[in-house]
C-alpha cells in the first residue's frame, strides 16, 4: 500500500491518520476459499472418500469393480445392469418425487441404458 503523507505542520492530523490507516491496512491477511456449494463440495468429499475406500480394499487383496457398473450376485463377472422400463420408471418417479426435473439429457443417458434405445 502506498500511503501519501506531507511533511507540513498543518497536515499532521491528517498524516497521522493516514499512517494508522495504512498500518491496520497492512495487518489485514486474506485467506482465499473457492466458492462452492454445499452439495457440490459434499459430493466431492463423498467421492474422494469412495476413492479412498476402494484403494484399501485392493490394498488388503479384494477385487473391487469399476466405479458405476453394477453387478448383483449370480451375474458374471464384468456384466452390467442394463436397466429395464420399469426400472427407468421407477427411477424417473424417485427423481419427480425428490423435487428434480428430468431434462433431455438425463433422458438420452436413461434411453442408453435401456436395451430398447431408439435409432
Amino acid at each position: 500500500m502506498i500511503a501519501c503523507i506531507s511533511p507540513a505542520d498543518n497536515n499532521y492530523d491528517e498524516t497521522l491518520s493516514t499512517l494508522r490507516y495504512a498500518n491496520r491496512a497492512k495487518n489485514i491477511k486474506n485467506k482465499p476459499r473457492v466458492n462452492e456449494d454445499p452439495k457440490d463440495a459434499l459430493l466431492r468429499q463423498y467421492q474422494e472418500e469412495l476413492t479412498a475406500l476402494r484403494q484399501m480394499l485392493q490394498d488388503a487383496g479384494f477385487e473391487v469393480p469399476k466405479p458405476g457398473t453394477m453387478r448383483k450376485p449370480g451375474m458374471k463377472r464384468g456384466a452390467t445392469k442394463i436397466l429395464q422400463q420399469k426400472d427407468i420408471v421407477k427411477l424417473k418417479k424417485r427423481l419427480s418425487s425428490q423435487g428434480i426435473v428430468v431434462n433431455e439429457d438425463m433422458q438420452d443417458a436413461l434411453d442408453t441404458l435401456s436395451p430398447n434405445t431408439k435409432d
